[in-house]
């Protein structure tokens, strides 16, 4: 069964000491269209406590020219209080960085992938406001967090439910 979200998230890199890389994911006005496919179901089923494992699956966007680019992506939940609370929680992506070369995440290692914590508006609305204080404060050396914005659709491959019943 395949369960398909669209989901707006934030990426978040956080460089620690040195100036705001001039780099074109983090330099982006506009928000990325992206697509995470793997098991999403199994990573989610881990719980809000104790260790989530890692899982594979596939990153992938469309580049400037249009075309497709795919590539490998371990993931696994993250966070704390936001694991118990949200219905979908932060995760973690961990790429493979030989694949990554000559793409817009070339360079990249591990980024945090967070979302609306509910599928209500307000929550999406509170998102939004996390973006715009990121995007304040990455000017400000020494801790400089970078975040592009996310259009994300979220590809399960699983026999049960992404999504709760509303």
């Amino acid at each position: 069964m395949r369960v398909s979200l669209l989901a707006v998230a934030l990426l978040v890199w956080n460089a620690w000491p040195g100036p705001a890389q001039a780099d074109a994911l983090f330099a982006a006005e506009e928000p990325l269209e992206a697509t995470l496919r793997g098991p999403l179901t199994k990573v989610y089923d881990d719980g809000p406590t104790g260790e989530s494992r890692e899982r594979t699956g596939q990153w992938m966007y469309d580049d400037a020219e249009g075309n497709r680019i795919k590539f490998k992506v371990r993931f696994r939940q993250r966070g704390n209080m936001r694991r118990q609370a949200c219905f979908l929680p932060p995760l973690r992506l961990n790429f493979i960085k030989r694949e990554l070369k000559g793409t817009l995440f070339d360079g990249q290692d591990k980024l945090n992938l967070a979302g609306a914590c509910d599928r209500q508006p307000q929550f999406q609305d509170s998102l939004m406001l996390a973006y715009l204080a990121y995007r304040a404060y990455a000017p400000l050396p020494p801790a400089t967090l970078h975040t592009p914005l996310l259009e994300l659709r979220l590809i399960a491959l699983s026999s049960s439910p992404l999504m709760p019943p509303t």
